[in-house]
């Protein structure tokens, strides 16, 4: 008898172990996904206010990857992961590779997609690291979007009246995407563009060679939409008028002005990597005036 006890305890032991490991196993799954879901909300962004029937998840898509990814060139990947829209169109959360994508990625708060400015916050439920000061932006229903939680969802849900300064963003963000001081809304966008950093005064000299400029400008600018009016100041005998080695285009389109800050915004012309960025009609015209 004495044996059989023994083996029953030894079982019981073998038992009790395997519960155990399995309750163990079970703790790291939860923690696991919990953490997943923490850091994925720190990688999340909510995008609202968006113009119904004119945005859909390749617009966002192709907005924030060509506008962070001037900015982080040394991304292997695409800094836009997924976008998610809801059943109404009117918002959608971006998920990107890392929370650093996440937060320069505020920065487009305010800017102007097809006649409407955007609204970029963080979704509901996100708490920001230690180091942050202030509470986070919050904007729009909690970033639960299954099949039953896209259907349940419409309006702008929980979107604040006022939305505030967005947080700041990476350092580097090229003008367009905010302030100076990073600080305030950016410009919102417009259909004028002005490409810095396009050429150096001495290229504009010679006829002919403006002439080439120009021509390459037109056609570089047409492939987004159409051109209304190309403004390239050339250096003066004695004194250079204001925006010399710059260009300035004014398009038909905000779309085509979107587009085309997007894709310039960082590209190299020649030696030269372009900086684009949107400026108000009274700039466009004053540049337009001196020249």
């Amino acid at each position: 008898m004495g044996a059989v006890a023994s083996a029953t305890d030894g079982v019981d032991d073998t038992v009790k172990q395997q519960q155990a490991a399995l309750m163990l196993r079970q703790l790291l799954l939860q923690q696991q996904g919990a953490n997943q879901q923490v850091s994925k909300k720190a990688r999340e962004l909510y995008v609202g206010n968006l113009q119904l029937g004119m945005v859909n998840e390749s617009t966002l898509m192709e907005l924030f990857n060509g506008s962070l990814g001037a900015v982080f060139q040394n991304q292997t990947s695409q800094p836009c992961l997924q976008v998610t829209m809801s059943s109404d169109q009117k918002f959608a959360f971006v998920e990107f590779a890392s929370p650093e994508l996440a937060n320069a990625g505020l920065n487009l708060n305010g800017l102007m997609l097809h006649g409407r400015p955007l609204r970029v916050g963080r979704p509901q439920g996100y708490v920001g690291p230690p180091s942050e000061t202030g509470a986070p932006t919050e904007l729009g229903p909690p970033s639960t979007l299954g099949s039953a939680g896209l259907a349940g969802m419409g309006g702008m849900g929980g979107m604040g009246a006022g939305l505030g300064n967005p947080p700041l963003g990476m350092p580097g963000m090229p003008a367009g995407l905010g302030s100076a001081g990073m600080g305030a809304p950016a410009q919102a966008g417009t259909t004028f563009l002005c490409l810095e950093n396009l050429v150096q005064p001495s290229d504009l000299v010679e006829d002919a060679d403006y002439s080439e400029i120009m021509e390459d400008v037109q056609e570089e600018c047409a492939k987004f939409g159409a051109v209304d009016k190309i403004v390239i100041p050339r250096p003066k005998a004695g004194s250079d008028p204001p925006g010399v080695g710059k260009a300035y285009i004014r398009f038909i389109s905000l779309d085509g002005s979107t587009k085309a800050q997007q894709s310039l915004n960082g590209r190299h012309f020649g030696d030269n990597k372009v900086v684009a960025t949107f400026i108000s009609d009274s700039d466009f015209a004053a540049v337009s005036a001196a020249n």
